[in-house]
């Protein structure tokens, strides 16, 4: 047999060709093969989008009724009005951001003006370069809402209000639009935004809030009085600074259910201050009144008169002469709440009925008849006993009790004092006291077994049970120095409970149209 021959390199090179070329094949047969994939998957994902376009999304199957619920629920959620959130939701246009999520909501929305009633708008300088468009929403507010009478937020910092037309002179020019109007000053000026405020008819105004910040408290307002007439013929709820709501004439002020002032009265003004409170008292409509602040003086050597708060329900006082004199000059025949928040109890003035050590408390004979929640808050006990009972006398109907103490220094604390006494019953029919103390971990906090006892001593005609808000850690601080069991004690009496401290434990009354900053001024 004839013998092999060696490959010649010419061969070799034509078996490295051989196997490039089939190489290259390969790796185009392999990238055809992705792209004929990604092809593919484009066309998929093309035809889910097609699909996607022309199913309805899940909001569109509702019915019509739910979709309405929803959408009015949202609104009221991001309501400037139903939150009192100054920062977060009331500027942020509900109606306009909901009408987008859906074809139907925005026919729905649309079709219903009174979703379109509400307004906010901040005025701050380094927004001005959106005041434009903030007056074209405003006015597509306007058209959309129709005639309905609107509720207004406006809100500045340091903003000169007289430097140009802003929103806010829109909706002041269109008096007869607004039904509620809150404007927010933390400083600026705005002398000739209040001259308007004052000076225009407002037939539809049901509530006006009006929240001066601390760096603009003396507001020039001015001396002209606000419109008299049928100006604020349905005015019911008013927040505002004292030199501004004595610019109403009383006339206007006759049908209000709601007051809230703050602030304090011009110099000039102060000496004729406490005939101006009496007067507020008067109000035959009055349901709630709340006092901000050392507003009133009551001159020296007056005849005193008792003036009758006819249906006034809720009171919150943190003026110590107004605290010191109410007694005897108020009378409060259909009280049931009162805050005194930052008031020495010593000071406290009460009638020869009280003060008469011969007459017993009795629920009958009470200044504030029905009288069912006392809260004193961050006050103090003052010369200690006598006052206390005078306190008892007068508000003995009371059933519940809260003391809401949080100062650094408790040098008098109400609560402290009223355990120590645990042999004195103040409150004859009380049912429950509750108490809130510094989270600090310094708050002292009266031992369990003394809790216990001034709980079993009491004379009250049912127990009494307390509701003791403290920080945890600080009661789990005090069950390893010893007093565990004595805890346990007092949980197990059914005369103790403990609760959760963002718990609001001052029982407002319903929710008013104003701000959640003006409830921060009573804690």
């Amino acid at each position: 047999m004839p013998r092999p021959r060696k490959p010649t390199s010419e061969s070799s090179l034509a078996d490295q060709h051989l196997q490039a070329t089939d190489a290259l094949i390969k790796q185009t047969h392999d990238g055809n093969e992705r792209l004929l994939q990604n092809i593919r998957a484009e066309k998929a994902r093309d035809v889910e989008r097609e699909r996607a376009a022309k199913a309805k999304p899940y909001i569109e199957t509702l019915p019509n009724e739910i979709l309405m619920e929803i959408f009015k629920i949202v609104c009221e959620e991001m309501s400037g009005f139903h939150r009192g959130d100054m920062s977060k939701h009331q500027f942020r246009r509900p109606p306009v951001v909901i009408s987008l999520v859906s074809s139907r909501w925005r026919t729905i929305s649309l079709e219903q003006r009174e979703l379109w009633r509400a307004f906010g708008a901040r005025l701050d300088d380094w927004e001005n370069t959106t005041n434009a468009s903030q007056r074209s929403v405003f006015r597509r507010f306007l058209q959309r809402s129709n005639d309905l009478p609107m509720d207004l937020w406006f809100a500045s910092t340091m903003l000169n209000l007289e430097a140009g037309p802003t929103v806010l002179h829109d909706a002041l020019s269109r008096p007869h639009r607004v039904r509620r109007l809150a404007i927010f000053f933390e400083a600026g000026s705005a002398k000739r935004t209040f001259e308007r405020l004052i000076k225009a008819d407002w037939p539809y105004l049901e509530t006006l809030e009006i929240d001066v910040g601390p760096e603009a408290r003396r507001l020039d307002i001015p001396a002209t009085t606000i419109n008299s007439g049928n100006g604020l013929a349905h005015l019911t709820q008013l927040r505002c600074n004292v030199d501004f709501i004595r610019r109403i004439p009383q006339d206007n002020l006759s049908k209000l259910t709601t007051i809230q002032i703050e602030g304090y009265f011009e110099a000039s003004f102060r000496k004729h201050s406490w005939s101006f409170l009496l007067s507020l008292a008067r109000i035959p409509t009055l349901i709630e009144l709340s006092i901000a602040g050392d507003l009133f003086d009551k001159p020296e050597n007056t005849v005193q008169t008792t003036v009758v708060a006819k249906n006034l329900k809720y009171f919150r006082c943190s003026d110590v002469m107004v605290a010191e004199w109410m007694w005897i000059e108020i009378a409060f025949p259909k009280l049931q709440l009162l805050v005194l928040q930052e008031v020495d109890l010593g000071s406290l003035r009460f009638p020869y009925s009280v003060e008469d050590y011969r007459i017993q408390p009795r629920v009958h004979s009470a200044l504030a008849p029905i009288l069912h929640t006392l809260v004193l808050a961050e006050c103090e006990i003052g010369f200690g006993p006598v006052p206390t009972r005078f306190l008892g006398f007068a508000t003995a109907p009371v059933t519940h009790l809260v003391i809401v103490d949080q100062r650094d220094y408790q040098t008098d604390n109400v609560f402290d004092y009223l355990v120590s006494n645990s042999h004195q019953t103040y409150w004859p029919i009380l049912k429950t006291i509750t108490y809130k103390g510094d989270s600090d971990e310094h708050t002292p906090i009266t031992s369990p077994t003394d809790l216990l006892g001034f709980l079993k001593e009491q004379k009250t005609k049912e127990p009494l049970t307390l509701r003791l808000c403290v920080d945890d850690d600080l009661l789990n601080e005090r069950g390893t120095q010893g007093d565990s069991k004595h805890w346990e004690e007092l949980e197990d009496s059914g005369l103790f409970e403990s609760i959760d401290w963002e718990e609001d434990v001052i029982p407002w009354p319903r929710r008013n149209l104003f701000s959640n900053q003006s409830q921060n001024l009573f804690l």
